[in-house]
C-alpha cells in the first residue's frame, strides 16, 4: 500500500511538464500505429483501452495537446498516503486486540475456550480500538458463524411405488419426519422406527375415482394414422358436444391452467372431427391436427375425472378411457417431436391430468420437457423482443406462467432443484381479460367491477414466485447461514401477498365455508388459502433444525404449529373435493406431516407455553381431524370397489401410527406422567379446561408392540441410511442430548 519515490517523480514530472504547458508526449505505440494520441498521464486512452503499457522512449520535438480531464497526480498521491496511514492504524489496532486475547486465553482452561463469553469479549476489545464500525462487523460475523442457527438439510433416498429409489429433498418433509421420530424416541423409552410408508406419503395422492389412462407407462403404440382413426371412433358426437366439454374445462380450470382460446380451438377442432370421422389419410395429417386431438383427449379425461360435476351422459366407460390412453400415448410421442407452442399446451394439460389423477411421479420428467420447450420458444422473454399480436402475446404469457408453476410444483413435491432461474425471466404477468381468438389484435376486457379467472391465476403466480424465493434462500445445498434473517424477509413478503389479495391466513380455519361439491376450481376459497399456509410452513420449518434452546427455534416452532393447524382445518372442511389434488406437496403427506407437527411441538414445548392455535382447538383435536381426513382417503377407495394397493396400505399405516401417538400425547407433553408402566391417554385440552378427563391407560410396552408391527427398520434394510447415529451427532443434530 506504500507508494515509492517513482510515483513522486512521476507526479512531479506530470505536474511540472504536462500540467504546466498543457502539452504531452506522443507514446511509442500510437506513433508506430499512426493513430491520435491524447498524451494523457500516466497512460494515454489508446494504450489504456488496449491494456498495454504506455511508453515514451524518446523526447520528440513534435508534441500533442492533452485532451480530456486530467487527474492531478499530487491529489492522488495525497489520497493514497492517507489511505495507507489509515490501514496502518487499523492493522495496529487488530494486533493489539489479538495480543490482549492471547494473554487472556493463557489463563483459561482448554475446555472453556468455546464458551459464549469469548465472542463478546473479542467484540468489546475491538470496539475500544476500532470503533463502532468494526464492532458491528465482528458481531455480524460471529452471529453468522454460530452453529445454532445453521440450517440443516438431510435428503434421503426413498422407494417409490414402482420400487425405484428416488431422492427426497428437504421440502418433502422426510427430514422433519425423521426428527419427529427421534424426538419421540428421546422423550420416551421407545424402540422401533416409523414405517417406510410415512417417509413417502408425499408420493401419494387422493384416490382416483376411475381407471386412469396410462399415458407415460407401458402400453400399445399405434401409427399416427391409426391413432387418429381411433380418435375418430372414440369421438362420434357433433363438434358442439365437444365444444361444451371445452367450455366446462375453461370454466372449471382457467384459474389454474388458462391456456385454451375457446373460439380458436373450436374452429380447429371442427375441421379435425369432420376429417377424422370420414377417414384421415396419413399425408393429410398436420401437426396442428395432432396437437388438437391430443388436447381434446386430455380435456375429456380431465372432465371425466371430476366425478362430482359430470353427468351420466358425459361418463366415459373403461373401454373409452383405455382407448384414449392408447391415442394419447401415441400422440405424446408426436408432441415431443413437434416442439411447438400447441404441443406445449397439450403437455401442460397432461400435467394437470396427472395432478388430478394422482400420477405426480410423472411430473418430474414432464416438467423438464415443459421448461425446455418453453425456453426454446422464447416464452421467458418480453414481448417487445418479438412481433406478435396482442392475443398471441397474452397466450404466450399464460403458457409461460403455467410452465413456471409446474416447475415449482415439481421442485417442492419431490425436493429437487428448480429448473427456472428467476433472473432469466423477463415477461409481464397475464392481463385480466377473455381470450377467444389467438389472431385478434385487441383483447376483450371485463366490465368495471367484474373480473375473469385470470385474476386468481395471477394471485397463484405471485405466490409461486414467493415459493421460488423460498427455495433459493432456504433450501439450497450450500447457502445455509443467516436463516432467521431470511425467514423474516420471506415472512414479510408473504404478509404483503396476503394483504394485497385480502387474505388473512389466521381466519381461514373459521371463516371459510365448505365449497359445494359440484364447484370447479375456486382458488379464492380453497387453493390459495391453503397454499398460503404451505408457504408459511416451508418458510419456517427449516428453523426446526436450529438448536432447541435458541429463540429462533421457538419462534419457528410456534409458527409451524399454527400453520399446520390451519392446513388441517381448511382441508378437513373440503374432504372429498377434487381441487385438493392441486395442492402441493400432495395433500395426504401434507396432512400427515401437519399432524406430526403437533407431536413435535409437544416434544419440545414448555408447560406454560402454548401456540395461538390452541385457543380454539387442542392438538389432540387437530390430530383427530387429520386422522379423519386420512381415514376418508382410505375408505373412499373401498367404497369405489378399487384395490387400495400401495396407497391404501401406506395411508393405513400412517393412520395406525397417528392413533398410537395420539394416545401417548400427554406423556410427550409431560414425561413425568410416564410412571408405573402406564400412560394416561385422555385427550388434552386447554389449561384448566374440562376436556382434560382421565381416559383409559395404555401400557408403555404396547406402544413398542405397535411400533414393532408397523416398523421393521425399512430405511436401514434398504441401505438408504445405514445407521441413524447421525441423528445423535452433536455437530449436526438438533436432537443431541442436552
Amino acid at each position: 500500500m506504500e507508494l515509492t519515490d517513482d510515483a513522486s517523480a512521476l507526479s512531479s514530472h506530470g505536474s511540472s511538464d504536462a500540467a504546466a504547458t498543457g502539452l504531452g508526449q506522443v507514446c511509442d505505440r500510437c506513433r508506430q500505429k499512426k493513430v491520435k494520441c491524447d498524451a494523457a498521464l500516466p497512460s494515454c486512452g489508446s494504450c489504456l483501452a488496449a491494456g498495454v503499457l504506455c511508453e515514451k522512449s524518446a523526447k520528440l520535438r513534435r508534441r500533442t495537446k492533452i485532451r480530456g480531464y486530467q487527474i492531478n497526480m499530487e491529489d492522488q498521491l495525497k489520497r493514497a498516503q492517507a489511505e495507507n496511514a489509515e490501514l496502518k492504524r487499523l492493522l495496529q489496532a487488530e494486533r493489539e486486540a489479538n495480543t490482549v486475547l492471547r494473554r487472556q486465553n493463557q489463563g483459561l482452561m482448554p475446555g472453556s475456550l468455546e464458551g459464549p463469553d469469548i465472542p463478546e469479549t473479542r467484540t468489546a476489545l475491538l470496539s475500544s480500538t476500532s470503533g463502532k464500525t468494526r464492532e458491528s462487523e465482528v458481531a455480524a460475523a460471529t452471529h453468522e458463524q454460530s452453529p445454532t442457527v445453521l440450517i440443516q438439510h438431510m435428503g434421503r433416498l426413498v422407494t417409490d411405488q414402482m420400487g425405484t429409489q428416488r431422492f427426497a429433498g428437504t421440502t418433502t418433509g422426510i427430514h422433519f419426519v425423521l426428527s419427529t421420530q427421534q424426538a419421540i424416541k428421546t422423550r420416551m423409552d421407545v424402540i422401533g422406527w416409523f414405517p417406510e410408508s410415512c417417509f413417502r406419503l408425499y408420493l401419494l395422492q387422493m384416490p382416483i375415482h376411475e381407471p386412469a389412462a396410462s399415458i407415460l407407462g407401458p402400453g400399445d403404440i399405434l401409427s399416427l394414422e391409426d391413432s387418429l382413426r381411433l380418435f375418430g371412433r372414440l369421438c362420434p358426437h357433433t363438434p358442439s358436444y365437444y365444444a361444451g366439454h371445452v367450455h366446462r374445462f375453461i370454466t372449471s380450470w382457467s384459474a389454474y391452467c388458462p391456456i385454451i382460446a375457446a373460439s380458436d380451438f373450436q374452429t380447429k377442432l371442427t375441421s379435425l372431427l369432420e376429417r377424422s370421422q370420414q377417414g384421415l389419410h396419413e399425408l393429410s395429417i398436420t401437426d396442428v391436427d395432432c396437437c388438437i386431438a391430443f388436447q381434446l383427449v386430455i380435456i375429456l379425461l380431465i372432465n371425466n375425472s371430476n366425478i362430482d360435476a359430470r353427468s351420466a351422459h358425459d361418463f366415459l366407460s373403461d373401454r373409452d378411457i383405455e382407448g384414449m390412453g392408447v391415442v394419447s400415448r401415441t400422440l405424446f410421442i408426436r408432441m415431443m417431436q413437434i416442439r411447438t407452442q400447441p404441443s406445449l399446451q397439450g403437455l401442460l394439460l397432461l400435467g394437470l391430468y396427472f395432478q388430478l389423477t394422482g400420477q405426480n411421479q410423472h411430473m418430474i420428467q414432464l416438467s423438464g420437457l415443459n421448461v425446455q420447450f418453453a425456453h426454446s420458444l422464447g416464452l421467458h422473454r418480453h414481448s417487445r423482443r418479438f412481433t406478435y399480436c396482442a392475443s398471441e402475446i397474452e397466450l404466450r404469457r399464460r403458457i409461460w406462467w403455467c410452465v413456471y408453476i409446474y416447475d415449482k410444483m415439481a421442485a417442492i413435491t419431490h425436493g429437487l432443484p428448480k429448473l427456472i432461474n428467476d433472473s432469466n425471466v423477463d415477461i409481464d404477468m397475464p392481463v385480466d381479460c377473455d381470450l377467444q381468438v389467438v389472431t385478434a389484435t385487441d383483447l376483450t376486457y371485463p366490465l368495471p367491477g367484474e373480473s375473469t379467472p385470470i385474476r386468481d391465476f395471477n394471485h397463484f403466480v405471485h405466490l409461486n414466485q414467493l415459493f421460488s424465493s423460498v427455495l433459493t434462500q432456504l433450501y439450497t445445498t450450500t447457502d445455509r447461514r443467516g436463516g432467521p434473517e431470511k425467514m423474516e424477509r420471506l415472512s414479510a413478503a408473504l404478509q404483503s401477498w396476503e394483504q394485497r389479495f385480502i387474505m388473512h391466513s389466521h381466519d381461514f380455519s373459521s371463516a371459510l365455508p365448505a365449497p359445494p361439491k359440484d364447484s370447479g376450481l375456486d382458488p379464492a376459497a380453497s387453493v390459495l388459502p391453503l397454499m398460503a399456509e404451505v408457504a408459511r410452513l416451508l418458510i419456517h420449518r427449516p428453523g426446526l433444525t436450529f438448536d432447541p434452546g435458541t429463540p429462533p427455534f421457538r419462534q419457528c416452532l410456534d409458527v409451524c404449529t399454527e400453520a399446520s393447524t390451519n392446513i388441517i382445518n381448511i382441508a378437513s372442511k373440503r374432504t372429498g373435493c377434487k381441487t385438493l389434488n392441486i395442492i402441493y406437496p400432495p395433500i395426504c403427506g401434507l396432512i400427515f406431516q401437519s399432524a406430526l407437527m403437533h407431536v413435535f411441538y409437544y416434544c419440545h414445548a414448555a408447560k406454560d407455553h402454548m401456540p395461538e392455535s390452541s385457543a380454539t382447538a387442542s392438538s389432540a383435536e387437530i390430530i383427530q381431524k387429520a386422522i379423519g381426513f386420512l381415514d376418508w382417503t382410505m375408505q373412499s377407495q373401498n367404497r369405489e370397489g378399487q384395490d387400495s394397493g400401495d396407497t391404501g396400505r401406506s395411508v393405513g399405516q400412517a393412520l395406525q401410527l397417528l392413533r398410537a401417538i395420539l394416545q401417548v400425547l400427554p406423556v410427550l407433553a409431560d414425561p413425568s406422567s410416564y410412571v408405573d408402566d402406564s400412560i394416561d391417554c385422555g385427550i388434552p385440552g386447554n389449561a384448566g379446561s374440562a376436556s382434560q378427563q382421565p381416559g383409559p391407560t395404555l401400557p408403555a410396552h404396547e406402544l413398542n408392540t405397535i411400533f414393532d408391527e408397523l416398523m421393521c427398520s425399512p430405511l436401514e434394510g434398504n441401505d438408504l441410511m445405514g445407521s441413524l447415529d447421525w441423528l445423535l451427532d452433536t455437530e449436526f443434530s438438533p436432537w443431541a442430548s442436552r
